[in-house]
């Protein structure tokens, strides 16, 4: 469940801190993305600058997967390729 993540995050933080580098940046992330689920959840549209936004966070997150993924497989290349 959408809800019990942070929760398995935050409790388990020493193993994804090598990934999130920053637990007080994670939850200001996971907050926003938990308001507009709740948003979209309930029927109501998420205006231009909350999908910009909610972009935003969802491609800084998925560039320190990322990151942190090439770093471990010794890949030269850390970043996204569009």
């Amino acid at each position: 469940d959408f809800y019990d993540l942070k929760n398995i995050i935050l409790k388990n933080w020493e193993l994804f801190l090598p990934v999130l580098h920053n637990r007080k940046r994670f939850e200001i992330f996971y907050d926003e993305i938990e308001n507009y689920r709740n948003d979209v959840a309930h029927g109501r549209s998420l205006t231009q600058s909350q999908e910009f936004l909610l972009n935003g966070i969802t491609s800084d997150l998925k560039t320190l997967v990322t990151i942190y993924h090439n770093k471990n497989e010794m890949i030269e290349d850390y970043f996204i390729r569009r």
